[in-house]
């Protein structure tokens, strides 16, 4: 980086220091170099000690304000000079004057009055912030429109100048400050817009207001407080309130102030009027005065800027949602800007069951006199109306039936805003009984309008562990499943200890399948009892084998060594490497068995080609056979048909003797 460049920044960087106006600068001496001009706008970038830094140079500016009040302006000029008299200068020029007629007023009213109408230019002051350095020697013009930042030596020169202008009459006023060389915008242009009150700068007359909800946007904000106040400031947090449904119209129970802005994050209270409602209590709408007399379920504000809504009981118990509209200037549509919540409680008409949240408490078994051993906050009830609404502040006491096993009768508890009663009981002696939660506040409370809660067994037990017991929760393992491996702890009559008994178990090794893998430590394993049980988890390793814990069990007189041992076997892998075996096994007998049903098949083969073969020779005598029989038969024939005609000759002959011997 070249010395030139290292010094325009350190320039720019000093010349950011405020945030006022913009000068147009021009170079009075050859030797000026890195000339710059810059306004950085108000609320657009960083400030310590009034020194505006990594901000944008912003060439147009305006700066509203209510008439007879000052508007400022700010503009740096920078460069780096190489010898003492280099010099810059800044010149300003009004554009825009509503005193003359340059420009209009936005409400058409004539002047108040004929001041001078130039900006004050003063230079800066503060040159710990670096608005100025000692570098600078800085003169302002006799008619205050030229301003000279003369070098006292070489090196940087930063100068910062403020305008201020305090219009006296509404309108707009415009000026700007030219430069005619510089490495930033030439020209910067401030405009001052005057109104006639706080309101009409708010408002002004040709815009009408917007107001936001809070469900849409943070910049329409309500806070709320307990009590009658004349004050509340401005919080995210809002105060829970939970009063007496008793009516008080005097005093509220509690104030609400809404914060209104508009989108430039300006107060626009006074344009705003405000409608409250409640669904329960009643509400009013009014200043900061305390004590407001118009109530009721639903109000609204006579006067714009009344921002304060108060909430007062009207002997209604339940949950009362304040819903708060806004209505401003210009508009006629309410917008919702705020809803809060008051809860009226009354008269305690239910306590719930109460609840154990120990599996026992302690029981003193020392020798007489026994000494009481508190488990604090271990009983729990909710107080409530008839509504079912939380009763804060009720007393209530705590009542054991059984005194030998639980001393408590009659011991005084306050429910917490929430309507929580916290019971720490005093167990005296192995057993169980029940304990209930009343108003009653004595045996002898003869109070028809006492309440009790349901009664609730607790056991009185040990924190004296009697018996450990160590295991795994199963026998086997698939590979990577989940292992939980538990102690369990009894006292003298078998059951379990009460919470918060120390385990008297201590790691001595833990394994794993594999050589290389161990637990090392059972870093996870609770230091006292839940229930009697405390319990450490891990994962099974991948692999199959033996999972083996083994460790001191110190809850005796003497310390006693036990180990536990489970067993890491299937899984995805081995089942799949089991199916594939299964499969391979299937295969290989059905390959045998095609192979019998092929040998099956041949033979049969065989056996048919050998009968076809003893069926061929037999057709073959066969037909030999029917052959000669055949050829027998001709011969048979034809000597039958001889002898047929050996007969015919007989018969003829014997014809002829029978005639010859009848004649």
């Amino acid at each position: 980086m070249s010395t030139k460049t290292s010094f325009k920044r350190i320039a720019a960087v000093a010349a950011v220091a405020l945030t006022l106006g913009g000068f147009s600068a021009v170079s009075a001496n050859a030797d000026v170099n890195a000339d710059q001009l810059t306004h950085f706008a108000y609320k657009t970038c960083n400030t310590v000690d009034n020194v505006y830094t990594d901000c944008a140079d912003k060439v147009a500016d305006t700066s509203s304000v209510v008439i007879n009040t000052a508007a400022t302006y700010a503009l740096g000029q920078s460069f780096v000079a190489s010898s003492s008299a280099d010099a810059a200068t800044v010149t300003l020029k009004m554009t825009v004057n509503a005193y003359n007629g340059g420009g209009s007023t936005l409400d058409g009213t004539a002047a108040y009055s004929s001041p001078g109408v130039l900006p004050t230019i003063t230079r800066g002051t503060n040159a710990a912030a670096n608005q100025t350095n000692s570098n600078v020697i800085q003169t302002i013009s006799s008619d205050g429109l030229t301003v000279t930042n003369t070098a006292a030596g070489a090196g940087t020169v930063n100068g910062v100048l403020t305008a201020s202008f305090t219009p006296t009459m509404r309108g707009t006023y415009t000026f700007t400050f030219t430069a005619q060389t510089g490495t930033l915008s030439t020209v910067h242009t401030w405009t001052v817009v005057a109104y006639a009150t706080a309101t009409a700068l708010a408002i002004p007359a040709d815009t009408a207001i917007s107001l936001t909800s809070t469900t849409g946007a943070a910049n329409v904000t309500s806070t709320m407080v307990a009590g009658d106040t004349s004050t509340v400031a401005s919080s995210s947090t809002d105060a829970t309130v939970a009063v007496a449904k008793t009516a008080n119209s005097g005093a509220a129970v509690a104030t609400i102030k809404v914060f209104p802005v508009n989108a430039a994050g300006t107060d626009i209270s006074a344009a705003v009027k405000l409608t409250a409602t409640t669904t329960a209590g009643s509400v009013s709408i009014g200043g900061s005065a305390t004590g407001q007399a118009a109530q009721g379920r639903s109000v609204s504000s006579t006067n714009a800027g009344d921002m304060y809504v108060r909430v007062y009981a009207d002997g209604t118990n339940a949950v009362g949602t304040v819903t708060i509209t806004g209505t401003s200037a210009g508009s006629t549509t309410p917008v919702v800007l705020g809803t809060k919540k008051v809860t009226f409680y009354g008269n305690a008409a239910a306590i719930s069951t109460p609840v154990l949240s120990v599996n026992a408490i302690n029981g003193a078994l020392a020798t007489t006199p026994l000494v009481a051993v508190a488990n604090a906050g271990v009983l729990t009830a909710t107080v409530t109306d008839a509504a079912g609404i939380a009763v804060p502040s009720a007393t209530v006491y705590v009542v054991s039936a059984d005194k030998t096993k639980i001393a408590d009768q009659y011991v005084a508890y306050t429910s917490s805003s929430a309507g929580l009663v916290t019971a720490a009981l005093n167990g005296l002696a192995q057993g169980t009984t029940t304990v209930t939660i009343t108003t009653k506040s004595s045996a002898t409370d003869a109070s028809t309008t006492t309440i009790s809660s349901a009664a609730t067994s607790v056991r009185v037990g040990s924190n004296v562990i009697a018996k450990q017991t160590e295991a795994f929760d199963a026998a086997t393992y698939v590979p990577g499943s989940l292992v939980t491996w538990t102690i369990t702890a009894v006292d003298a009559a078998g059951l379990a200890v009460t919470d918060g008994t120390s385990v008297a178990w201590s790691l001595t090794s833990a394994t794993l399948p594999t050589a290389a893998s161990s637990l090392g430590s059972l870093a996870g394993l609770p230091a006292t009892y839940k229930a009697g049980i405390a319990s450490f988890s891990f994962y099974a390793p991948l692999v199959a084998g033996t999972l083996k814990i083994t460790g001191s069990d110190t809850s005796g007189t003497t310390a006693a060594v036990t180990t536990q041992t489970a067993e890491v076997a299937g899984g995805a892998a081995v089942d799949a490497a089991q199916a594939a075996q299964d499969a391979a096994n299937e295969a290989t007998d059905a390959a045998n068995a095609a192979t019998d049903a092929a040998n099956n098949a041949m033979d049969s083969a065989d056996a048919a080609q050998q009968a076809a073969m003893d069926a061929g020779d037999k057709a073959d005598a066969a037909l030999a056979a029917v052959t000669d029989l055949a050829t027998k038969v001709s011969e048979i024939a034809s000597q039958i048909s001889s002898l047929s005609a050996v007969v015919a000759k007989i018969a003829a002959a014997v014809a002829k003797i029978s005639a010859k011997v009848k004649a």
